[in-house]
């Protein structure tokens, strides 16, 4: 599994248990709030810690709205290796990734999506990580292309086409196609390239 073990591409940051349940609950303040609307007090607050305890994870409100975000983009792509480990067929597994992404990103709610739309530093960490996602899935189509086990196209054009379905299905306000929700909507979506995939 080493084409999807190299995904993100930069190593995680550790962190202490404590850091991680101060982290859990910040988490869930600037998803339901945002990141405007909150103060450092309000994060001590829902963290029950002092400053010095957030200050020691990141140095402000905003850098640590990056690390969360991080945390979160680094959770999506550990369900999307999980999936892909399920499977032996390299296009069942960018199937299974992109499926895992779309779960993953459909759990931002609307108003943390914003704040990460609305921050360029947070808007550039999203992408990096949107990046590795697909330069991962590519490195997957293109051993399937190198054992013969799909149609010659070109990887990046699968990459491209899997990363706009997770985004497209997957976020915060994905609406439903016709009379389908969007995982259905995103199942057929996907039946349909991975059988134009094996034609």
């Amino acid at each position: 599994m080493a084409l999807i073990d190299a995904w993100p591409a930069t190593q995680p940051r550790r962190f202490s248990e404590r850091q991680h349940a101060v982290l859990d609950a910040l988490e869930q303040v600037f998803d339901e709030r945002g990141l405007r609307a909150v103060t450092l007090s309000d994060l001590t607050a829902a963290a029950r810690c002092s400053r010095t305890t957030l200050y020691d994870i990141a140095p402000g409100k905003e850098q640590l709205f990056l690390v969360v975000l991080d945390r979160v983009m680094r959770r999506i792509a550990a369900g999307g290796r999980d999936a892909a480990a399920r499977v032996d067929d390299p296009i069942e597994q960018v199937a299974a990734i992109t499926t895992a992404a779309a779960a993953g990103l459909g759990r931002m709610s609307p108003v943390f999506l914003d704040s990460v739309n609305a921050h360029p530093a947070a808007t550039l960490l999203y992408e990096r990580h949107v990046s590795d996602a697909r330069d991962t899935v590519e490195r997957v189509m293109q051993h399937a292309i190198d054992q013969r086990l799909c149609r010659p196209i070109h990887p990046r054009v699968v990459a491209d086409s899997l990363i706009v379905l997770a985004l497209h299905f997957g976020g915060p306000r994905a609406m439903p196609a016709h009379d389908l929700g969007p995982t259905e909507a995103l199942r057929q979506a996907l039946d349909l390239l991975v059988a134009g995939l094996r034609a």
